[in-house]
C-alpha cells in the first residue's frame, strides 16, 4: 500500500539507523535515507521530500527538538509529519515536542510492531488531510479574483527552487553551519540562517 513512500532516518546512531530500516522494510518500504545529524537530515528532507521522518531527539551539534523547529520553519518542509524517537517519554517532554510540530513519537526500548504501527498511522493521516487539502483547494480564477489579488495570496507561500542547487559549491566552511546544508538553508530562508535559527531558538 506505501510501496513508493520515501522515509527519511534522522539519527546519529548507525546501528540504531540499520534497525529502524530493517523494520521499515518489514513493511514493503524500501525508500530510506538516512542522516547522521540534525543539518544533514534538513537538507536531505527539503531534496527527498520524504513522506515521513523519524528524528532522533538526543543527538550531537543540533538536537532533535531544534532539528524539528527547523524543519518546521522551512516551507519546503513544515508539512512533512515527523516522528521523535527518545528515551525521555514524560509528560513535559512530549507535550513541548507535540507544541513543535511533532506528529508522534516512539519512546525507547521500542518493538518492531510501534514502530510499524505507528508510520502505517502515520502515513494514512497524512494521506487523508493532503486528500482533503486537495479537494478543498480554493482556485481563484473560479471565484473570480483579480490577478493582483491572487499574486497577494499567492505571496503567503515561499517556493524554494532547489533544483540549481550546486553541491560542487568549494566555498570554506561557515560556521556553525556545515558547508553541504549551509547553501541550502541559505536559498530556503529570506534571512542568513543563522539569524533564522537564533529566532527559532528564542520560541
Amino acid at each position: 500500500m506505501f510501496n513508493n513512500a520515501i522515509i527519511l532516518l534522522v539519527d546519529d546512531d548507525n546501528w540504531m539507523q540499520k534497525v529502524l530500516s530493517k523494520t521499515i522494510n518489514r513493511i514493503g518500504i524500501n525508500n530510506i535515507h538516512n542522516a547522521s545529524n540534525g543539518f544533514i537530515g534538513i537538507n536531505l528532507a527539503i531534496e527527498k521530500q520524504p513522506d515521513v521522518i523519524f528524528l532522533d531527539l538526543l543527538m550531537p551539534e543540533v538536537d532533535g527538538l531544534i532539528t524539528l523547529k527547523m524543519l518546521k520553519a522551512i516551507d519546503k518542509t513544515k508539512n512533512i509529519p515527523v516522528i521523535i524517537i527518545t528515551s525521555n517519554s514524560d509528560f513535559e517532554t512530549i507535550g513541548m515536542l507535540l507544541e513543535a510540530g511533532a506528529s508522534d513519537f516512539v519512546a525507547k526500548p521500542f518493538s518492531f510492531t510501534t514502530i510499524q504501527d505507528k508510520l502505517i498511522k502515520t502515513l494514512n493521516d497524512n494521506k487523508q488531510k493532503q486528500k482533503y487539502n486537495t479537494e478543498n483547494t480554493t482556485n481563484f480564477d473560479d471565484i473570480g479574483l483579480e490577478n493582483d489579488d491572487a499574486r497577494f495570496f499567492d505571496s503567503f507561500s515561499i517556493d524554494t527552487d532547489l533544483n540549481n542547487f550546486d553541491r560542487s559549491n568549494t566555498e570554506q566552511d561557515t560556521d556553525p553551519l556545515p558547508r553541504m546544508s549551509y547553501k541550502n538553508l541559505s536559498n530556503t530562508y529570506t534571512e542568513p540562517p543563522e539569524n533564522e535559527i537564533s529566532k527559532i531558538l528564542q520560541n
